[in-house]
């Protein structure tokens, strides 16, 4: 083919190289007399010629071979190009081994420059490899083969790179995202790594492009064994995420410093595409240097949805600045996973007419793979790159190049997001001193330092609402499969706690084709392993796991020991039972994780951690702490709640006789409650922990502890009107009573569990608890209860021989509840004069012995007795008296009962606005108490009233 013209102008001399992007010749130019290399596009593909033709005419670099002329030869497309003697570097590898550190720098720092020469003209070159640098006699590098390069305007990913090569990409590039600048100085961090250790940093070609892309896409890199003091500046290089990474310029410095030779620096400003402006208003508008521009936000989320109370308040954060002269600082916190930079940027880009002077950002890398935070000098040089900054001019101090940044930005509108901060320290440095900047800085400590020292406002971020996870995956998958499958959807949504990440990992398992049904049972059986991968990024464990490096190991004992406490959230005594810990420890322990987000504090003092980081610390437990150690923390903290809740028990009933419990065990922290109110308040706060403590102890086999719960709650549940708690408690407390070898704590579940199935509504199942806890005592023929008999006359029956029981046992308080038991039941069968001789017993029995729940219940009964034989006067007495004793202890419950019969009496007299006004109190207080049969009762009542009109007009006629 040495014969051969083509376009009649270039004689093909000799092949010297073919690739994926075609074949190349030596050829000469006749017109001119000289030497170029000409490339022929494969078969059928001339587009890749015209675009570098075009990438290439634009670009003229020492350190890129230049691109002369394209030229169509019958159906063929060639590229003319200059032509350099040299070989390839991966020639050079193949042949000569892997090169010495200091050759190799040299080559990067040449190949640095030729980047940023390319990034500053908003191109991406998308395809740098060792057989795309050529290197001279002399030791010239230079960039060669831009067949696949690519303007940055436009939107490139791995997906669209048929001539991309595996062993080279960026972990970006190999999932498919955006190609930018940022992915050519990962390249180019990878080409220099197989230059110097003679292997690719994805691994061995010989596994394969597949295999290759796969390591790629989980960021495992071959380890480096030969690059000696080449390797810090390859670590930079091969950072895993795009922001972490240097310019292309900054890198050429890093690795000129390490070269064998001169290497001649072109200073180019960072930023994949920088606008040069000139301000004619400037007193140095006339000098020949520009000013710059920085973009450097990464690309906005896509699928970004919900969060708006977070933006309006950001929105405030930025706009109110209460005269100050410094800075606008929002400090976006929260844990792993969250959201925290995709609400930044969601911000930022949303805003960006509000800094016309350009936008800087940077990973701090606080939490990550990488281990090591970024040092902020770091930080504040790539900053100063990015402003354009001559490299002769930027000073060696940090505090000077601080001052420096400073001075750039005053009176600029220049945005600054500071992204997974570490620390306030780390942040310091990097903030502007001119009000006309802005900062966002995201992190997963609460830098309190920030907010306390430079007035930054706090956006802490919890997990998103139903409507926002649901959103969510709507927006990932499309309303109508949500919509098909809305009962899975909404089980993900609950499963993933509603964690952003969690979410977003649950919606890429979906796209590949997994039902959203198959999804949620994997999440119900495997947990967290559910949400694990490969991508490192994209492991919600993995995420997690990075909160958690600098804690001590007394801080991750006390994380991990939270995951397996009982109950929704936890007070700080309950931790320093649980932990076995001093309280000052403790408070330190727990100020440390709640400034990382791992924990969070209500404003009553209590403590709380999302449903998945509950379950990483419970795994962690489980993983890390030996199970003796495990189930002593549990025991002391199951005796913190027993212990201090029969204390309070005792404090609102100081009739009852204390519990003869065993011993609390070793580490135990109690609580002293010493007065009604502090035992109600510490009731209230505490009730959803103790019921889960009490299963808990059942559950261990501590069944004396779980019977002793549901004695200790029973006069809290009585007065807050808990009826099905207290179904519930006694239920777990019936079960534990088989295995304690006494009778009588069986008998006296049952007893419990009649009393609650009264208040319930549930009469039969009362009337047998009753007979099965006097079968148990011997009161009564063990013969068993027939429910279809049931009676008034029976339940009348079975409370005389309670009472029976109670005088003989000489209890007082077991004989005040059976006379008014017996009372109120008589009263119901219209045996008015019995039932007022026991109601009268009972109270007189209730005051003597302090009893004001069975006073006030009595005190009711005889206002039914009065009501019902006419004396109305006397009635209202007694139910005004029984609903004053009963607003005053809190018995919510009997406050509902006494309410419904009030009302009652005011029907019977024509009071009917007075009834309504009552009975509606009543049915609200039913309702809230999920008494449903009563709520559903009284609303009829409330039906059939005289309408008030009607009311009003028969009362003014009487």
């Amino acid at each position: 083919m040495g014969d051969r013209l083509i376009a009649g102008r270039y004689r093909l001399d000799e092949r010297i190289g073919a690739g994926g992007m075609g074949v190349v010749w030596r050829a000469t130019d006749q017109d001119l007399g000289r030497v170029v290399a000409l490339k022929r596009s494969q078969a059928g593909d001339t587009g890749q010629i015209r675009r570098e033709a075009r990438i290439g005419a634009g670009l003229h670099h020492p350190n890129v071979i230049t691109v002369f002329d394209a030229v169509i030869d019958g159906d063929e497309r060639w590229l003319v190009m200059e032509y350099l003697p040299s070989r390839s570097l991966a020639d050079i590898v193949d042949t000569d081994g892997p090169l010495p550190p200091g050759q190799v720098a040299k080559i990067g720092a040449q190949l640095g420059v030729a980047l940023a020469a390319m990034h500053d003209k908003g191109m991406v070159h998308c395809d740098l490899k060792p057989g795309n640098v050529l290197v001279a006699e002399d030791g010239t590098a230079k960039l060669a083969d831009l067949g696949i390069a690519q303007w940055a305007e436009v939107t490139r990913t791995g997906g669209d790179l048929d001539g991309g090569t595996p062993g080279y990409l960026a972990p970006e590039m190999a999932k498919g995202e955006h190609a930018g600048a940022a992915a050519d100085v990962f390249s180019l961090g990878a080409t220099l790594f197989a230059a110097v250790e003679g292997v690719s940093v994805w691994g061995d070609a010989t596994s394969g492009p597949f295999v290759q892309r796969k390591r790629a896409m989980a960021y495992t890199l071959e380890p480096m064994r030969q690059a000696g003091p080449l390797a810090p500046a390859l670590t930079e290089l091969l950072r895993r995420k795009p922001a972490g990474r240097p310019s292309a310029f900054r890198a050429a410095e890093l690795l000129a410093e390490f070269s064998d030779g001169v290497v001649t620096f072109r200073p180019v400003p960072d930023g994949a595409v920088l606008d040069r402006i000139v301000d004619p208003a400037h007193p140095n508008a006339a000098r020949s240097d520009l000013t710059l521009i920085p973009r450097q936000l990464p690309a906005a989320p896509a699928l970004f949805v919900g969060r708006n109370d977070e933006l309006r308040h950001l929105d405030a954060a930025m706009n109110d600045t209460d005269g100050s002269t410094a800075p606008a600082v929002c400090a976006i916190g929260g844990a792993g996973g969250i959201g925290k930079t995709w609400l930044a940027l969601h911000w930022s880009h949303r805003h960006l007419d509000r800094f016309p002077d350009g936008q800087l950002f940077v990973d701090l890398r606080g939490f990550g793979p990488d281990g090591e935070p970024m040092n902020p000098a770091v930080a504040v040089r790539g900053f100063l790159d990015a402003l354009g900054i001559d490299p002769s001019r930027i000073p060696v101090d940090l505090h000077a190049q601080a001052a420096l940044y400073r001075s750039l930005l005053a009176g600029k509108r220049i945005l600054v997001v500071l992204d997974n901060a570490v620390d306030t320290s780390q942040v310091t440095p990097l903030l502007p001193g001119s009000d006309s900047c802005s900062v966002v800085v995201t992190s997963r400590n609460r830098l309190s330092g920030l907010i306390i020292s430079h007035g930054a406002r706090p956006l802490p971020l919890d997990v998103l609402t139903h409507a926002e996870a649901r959103a969510v995956l709507t927006e990932r998958l499309g309303s109508t499969r949500v919509e098909d499958e809305a009962s899975a959807a909404d089980e993900l949504s609950r499963l993933c706690g509603s964690f952003p990440l969690a979410l977003s990992i649950v919606a890429a398992h979906a796209l590949s084709g997994r039902s959203l049904a198959s999804l949620a049972t994997d999440l119900r059986d495997l947990g967290l392993d559910a949400l694990n991968d490969d991508d490192v990024t994209a492991s919600v464990p993995t995420v997690l796991s990075w909160s958690l490096s600098s804690l001590t190991a007394e801080q991750r004992t006390v994380f991990a020991l939270l995951g397996i406490a009982p109950g929704p959230d936890i007070g700080l005594p309950a931790i320093g039972s649980l932990t076995g810990l001093p309280l000052p420890r403790v408070r330190t322990a727990l100020h440390t994780l709640e400034n990382a987000s791992l924990v969070r504090a209500d404003a009553r003092g209590r403590y709380s951690i999302h449903d998945l980081l509950r379950e990483y610390a419970a795994t962690m437990a489980h993983r890390d702490i030996p199970e003796s150690t495990r189930t002593t923390a549990l025991r002391r903290v199951a005796d913190f709640y027993l212990h201090t809740a029969h204390s309070g028990e005792l404090m609102l009933y100081s009739s009852l006789r204390p519990l003869g419990m065993e011993p609390p065990a070793q580490g135990f922290h109690p609580r002293i409650l010493d007065n009604k109110s502090a035992a109600t308040v510490w009731f209230d706060a505490e009730h959803a922990s103790l019921l889960a403590t009490q299963l808990l102890a059942a559950q261990q086999g501590w069944h004396h502890c779980a019977w002793n719960f549901a004695w200790s709650l029973k006069t809290f549940h009585r007065r807050r009107g808990h009826v099905h708690d207290e179904l519930a408690v006694w239920r777990t407390a019936a079960a534990s009573s088989r295995h304690i070898d006494d009778p009588v704590y069986l008998a006296g579940a049952h007893r419990a569990l009649a009393q609650a199935c009264v208040r319930a509504g549930h009469h039969t199942d009362a009337l047998r608890h009753m007979h099965q806890a006097l079968t148990i005592t011997g009161s009564t023929t063990p013969e068993p209860f027939n429910a279809s008999s049931y009676s008034l006359e029976q339940a009348l029956n079975i409370a005389d021989t309670a009472l029976s029981f109670y005088r003989t046992q000489q209890d007082p308080l077991g004989e005040a509840d059976s006379l008014a038991a017996a009372g109120w039941l008589a009263a119901k069968l219209g045996d008015y004069d019995r039932a007022r001789d026991h109601c009268e017993s009972a109270l007189a029995l209730f005051r003597r012995h302090h009893d004001r729940v069975g006073e006030g219940q009595t005190l009711d009964s005889l206002g039914y007795l009065a009501h019902h034989v006419g004396r109305h006067d006397q009635a209202i007495s007694y139910y005004q008296q029984a609903l004053a004793l009963r607003r005053e202890i809190g018995d919510l419950y009997g406050e509902a009962v006494t309410l419904n019969h009030f009302a009652e009496l005011h029907t019977d007299v024509g009071r009917h606005e007075h009834a309504r006004a009552i009975e509606r109190r009543a049915h609200k207080l039913y309702e809230q108490q999920e008494r449903r049969q009563s709520a559903q009762r009284v609303q009829r009542q409330l039906d059939e009233l005289v309408p008030l009109d009607k009311t009003r007009s028969t009362e003014s006629t009487e």
